[in-house]
């Protein structure tokens, strides 16, 4: 019996043993832990929403105050559309890995370094409580930097021009260079600068050393995170043209 125990085929059936035990019990954990994960991604999406917009307080019923507030609505960019029949809980990340659901972008396109685009997506809309006017629209944006791709939210005031903030919720850039995009202070000059120029051009700009003081369509760059700094303003172009939410803002524009 000893000798069976210490046979090398013995070893391996113990090892295969050991690894289908484990691979169960990794498995059971994701299938347990994935509507967990699921609903801290929903609420950690809906309180950047909030924050975007002024609205979120530490301690907030984020849900219930999101609910109260704003209507996501899903949008196909090609047209511009809403489309009413879809649920805003599509998977953006699924539908980059189809050509059904995005398309591959040139690279006269691709000036957020993002290689494709999908098809739809959705945008979050704030209206007032007694008029049902819209108050603010909520946009989301990404596009490359210096280390990773940026994730955030950009909110419009109602006149669909006016910046009335910024956030990001996920990226990879440097703590104290690229990262100070998360900076309070940086991201509070946004605030009242505009997205398009006065003949309704799309014309954004991050500058350097001040450069943007006066100017209603540029903001000053983080110090010493240059390329950090112009992917976000790529971001913003690319997602506010003709390959992103311009048709929608236009289709928004001539309804009310």
């Amino acid at each position: 019996m000893s000798d069976k125990k210490n046979s090398f085929s013995y070893a391996i059936r113990i090892c295969l043993l050991v690894s289908v035990v484990c691979g169960v019990a990794v498995s059971s954990a994701a299938v347990i832990l994935r509507p967990i994960q699921e609903e801290n991604r929903r609420i950690a999406i809906q309180r950047n929403v909030l924050e975007v917009l002024g609205e979120y307080e530490p301690g907030d019923d984020i849900s219930a105050k999101f609910e109260s507030l704003l209507e996501p609505m899903v949008v196909e960019l090609d047209t511009g559309n809403i489309m009413a029949d879809m649920e805003p809980s599509i998977d953006v990340g699924e539908m980059l890995k189809s050509n059904e659901t995005s398309m591959a972008l040139s690279k006269e396109q691709d000036i957020a370094q993002i290689s494709r685009r999908q098809n739809y997506d959705v945008v979050y809309v704030a209206k007032n409580q007694t008029n049902d006017s819209i108050e603010a629209i909520v946009i989301p944006i990404s596009g490359y930097a210096l280390w990773s791709t940026v994730y955030g939210f950009l909110a419009l005031e109602p006149d669909f021009n006016t910046i009335r903030g910024i956030t990001f919720y996920e990226h990879g850039e440097t703590p104290g260079l690229g990262g100070e995009i998360d900076n309070p202070n940086w991201k509070a000059q946004w605030k009242g600068k505009k997205i398009f120029d006065e003949n309704g051009m799309i014309n954004f700009a991050v500058l350097k050393n001040g450069l943007a003081q006066g100017n209603p369509n540029a903001v000053d760059s983080i110090s010493g995170a240059t390329l950090t700094s112009n992917g976000i303003a790529n971001s913003i172009n690319f997602w506010f043209g003709e390959n992103g939410y311009a048709r929608f803002l236009d289709n928004i524009k001539e309804s009310l």
